[in-house]
């Protein structure tokens, strides 16, 4: 894959060209690509394997799978004391179930644990839109 800026070539990372091509519904190559590395993965990238994974269950609409590989990226986060991004694969995964109560906790425990992270209030803020309540939302989308 080649990436044009400016009239000049460059190329990608393997690694941005795996989001660049779940963002685009290339779902089974992007997941080919992330089991491929997931043997030579070193630190960080061993993290980003299980969370690419996991959302592509999401996308797929497999939200046990997703919830399970958000969840077992989290531990593997904690154990290795690294920052998690705050549980918002956990809340969209509930969102999408229609657990509001869940989601809501989910989005709340992150902010506490990553408060500048804004797709936690992305999130929140597109829950209380689910719900009605529009100056949720609102507040929500000023916060992040």
């Amino acid at each position: 894959m080649e990436l044009q800026i400016s009239g000049t070539n460059m190329e990608i990372t393997p690694m941005v060209r795996r989001y660049v091509e779940r963002k685009l519904g290339k779902l089974d190559r992007a997941e080919r690509d992330f089991r491929r590395a997931r043997p030579f993965a070193v630190g960080e990238q061993r993290y980003e394997i299980a969370d690419g994974l996991g959302w592509i269950a999401f996308v797929r609409g497999d939200f046990a799978e997703a919830m399970t590989r958000f969840e077992r990226e989290k531990a593997a986060r904690a154990r290795g004391r690294l920052q998690h991004d705050g549980q918002l694969g956990p809340a969209w995964v509930a969102m999408m179930r229609g657990d509001f109560v869940k989601a809501r906790a989910y989005f709340a425990e992150g902010r506490r644990a990553q408060p500048n992270y804004f797709r936690l209030y992305d999130g929140a803020g597109r829950l209380a839109l689910l719900q009605g309540d529009y100056a949720g939302a609102v507040d929500h989308a000023l916060q992040g």
